[in-house]
């Protein structure tokens, strides 16, 4: 037993570890750099049929291994033309895989055609290469990434699949219409506090349907304070006498333009946010559908709790009431199906639904893509029965 404890002893002394580096002597040291000089370090091939791709705005530099070709690197334009010719020089080259990298949406283009035209594409991220000394032109760059790429020596960044990339797309769209939206608000309290319409002090958003119903009356050209607080929702706290005593106000014309424009605007985002013409709705709330009427309608779908009082483990609950994506889905199909029976007139008063669906998700946490679909999240505010009936008869 000795020996062999003396034999690991002197074998992981002689690994040049932080720790042991620090407790050799100099002649220690030196020896263990000659020796790991003498060892063979040389770099594993992993990828011999590959290509590296410096992305830039106007141009992309491609460099294939010196064998393959008599110009290694070549330089092809942004077009799609060109884009498929260096697809198809790649391919004279014999390149199975290519690594590109850059830091904007240049290279998702050069990425989907290259995909396509059936090459393995790495998308490299440049921190891992930016810090390396030297090769500072974009025929230097893709060489160096050819050279790391060959030896495996890059990791490809995550992409995920064609279908959560466009909901993706539809989602990312719709978070930058409600921020904007948001904006658009604030700047309407900017333009009635200027013009001391003090209106946020007696409504707790001026977007709500009180809010809006002044503020569209105002732009109409009214004036009345008593006119105004007329238009006051029965769960308003606040009085007519209070509401009408915070419009009192010095009218400018020129804020009073700029509370058209910006009042425009944020109905834009909202009608952006879902359009008129998709009927077909399935909303789903983990409790009362009230107030989701308004955007559902007449001829929508909600899944919601209608009794209460039950208890037990949330998947439980979850299971006994029909939150799940498979009901969803039904739901959306089922509405589908009916619109698709009608006649040629109802379908065109519809506006041509196209089989379009709107799916609102509000707690369960996700949504559903069911062909050319909407998925949205508007606010639910709680309409009034009357207005829930004007817009139902709409």
């Amino acid at each position: 037993m000795k020996p062999k404890q003396q034999e690991g002893t002197r074998k992981a002394t002689c690994r040049p570890t932080q720790g042991h580096w620090h407790q050799m002597n100099r002649k220690q040291r030196r020896e263990t750099m000659r020796r790991i000089q003498r060892e063979n370090l040389s770099l594993e091939v992993v990828h011999p049929d590959a290509a590296g791709i410096d992305i830039g705005n106007e141009f992309h530099y491609v460099a294939v291994p010196p064998t393959r070709d008599g110009e290694p690197v070549r330089r092809f334009g942004c077009t799609t033309t060109e884009l498929k010719s260096m697809a198809d020089w790649l391919k004279q080259c014999r390149i199975r895989t290519v690594a590109m990298q850059s830091t904007g949406v240049y290279w998702i283009a050069v990425f989907d055609i290259l995909e396509e035209a059936g090459f393995e594409v790495y998308l490299v991220n440049a921190r891992e290469t930016k810090n390396l000394p030297g090769r500072k032109s974009d025929v230097q760059k893709s060489q160096w990434l050819m050279k790391l790429h060959t030896y495996g020596l890059l990791r490809n960044s995550f992409r995920p699949s064609q279908e959560i990339r466009t909901m993706r797309t539809y989602w990312r769209q719709r978070n930058d219409l409600v921020r904007g939206a948001a904006r658009h608000v604030h700047r309407i309290q900017k333009a009635l506090t200027q013009m001391n319409v003090q209106l946020a002090n007696v409504l707790t958003d001026v977007s709500g349907i009180t809010g809006q119903a002044i503020i569209k009356a105002i732009l109409a050209g009214e004036r009345d304070p008593h006119k105004l607080a007329a238009f006051r929702d029965p769960r308003v706290k606040a009085t007519e006498e209070e509401i009408a005593r915070s419009l009192e106000d010095n009218w400018q014309e020129d804020l009073v333009f700029v509370l058209k424009q910006e009042q425009n605007a944020y109905e834009f985002c909202q009608k952006s946010v879902l359009p008129r013409h998709v009927k077909v709705r399935v909303s789903v709330e983990q409790a009362s559908d009230f107030g989701w009427s308004k955007y559902t309608g007449c001829e929508g779908h909600n899944l919601c709790i209608e009794t209460f009082g039950a208890s037990a483990p949330l998947k439980q609950l979850l299971k006994k009431f029909g939150f799940s994506a498979k009901n969803i889905v039904a739901a959306a199909k089922k509405q589908i199906a009916q619109h698709q029976t009608r006649s040629w007139k109802e379908l065109f008063f519809l506006d041509s639904l196209d089989n379009t669906v709107a799916v609102h998700h509000k707690h369960v946490g996700g949504g559903v893509h069911l062909g050319p679909a909407h998925v949205t999240l508007p606010r639910a505010r709680h309409p009034t029965p009357a207005r829930c009936l004007r817009l139902n008869r709409r």
